[in-house]
């Protein structure tokens, strides 16, 4: 078993905790978000601490094929967004049901799954390809 990077670990933590404090001051702000001198400092490194994080981890990834790389990036980052946009439309769906006790249309669930896949977790679906970008050398 590889020994985890203790300083490593620690900058991640620090990476998902301005993360979740940005979108709390995105979400929970009635004026002008961008403004925040807050806001604006953490979007200011925030994601390329996070593509940075990503890229050192990437290099033991190198030494894989490309096929048991695509599976394992694809099972690691596109699964979860998958099974967050089903997980999303299932509660809307099921919510609505509860509450006005009509179904939708099947197909209105399936809109709504690829409707989420679409516009959520974008990171990681651009981390994938980059991955198969770089891995490529493309």
């Amino acid at each position: 078993m590889e020994k985890r990077i203790q300083y490593l670990d620690l900058v991640k933590a620090f990476a998902i905790l301005c993360v979740i404090w940005g979108h709390s001051i995105q979400y929970m702000s009635n004026e002008n978000f961008f403004a925040n001198p807050i806001f604006e400092f953490i979007y200011s490194f925030h994601m390329p601490l996070f593509m940075i994080l990503s890229g050192y981890f990437f290099s033991s990834s190198l030494k894989l094929s490309f096929l048991l790389l695509l599976k394992n990036k694809f099972l690691q980052l596109i699964l979860p967004v998958i099974s967050w946009s089903i997980l999303i439309a299932s509660i809307f769906y099921i919510g609505h049901w509860i509450i006005t006790h009509e179904a939708h249309p099947i197909q209105h669930f399936f809109n709504n799954v690829e409707g989420n896949f679409n516009e959520s977790l974008w990171f990681l679906k651009s981390l994938f390809s980059c991955y198969i970008v770089s891995y490529l050398g493309i």
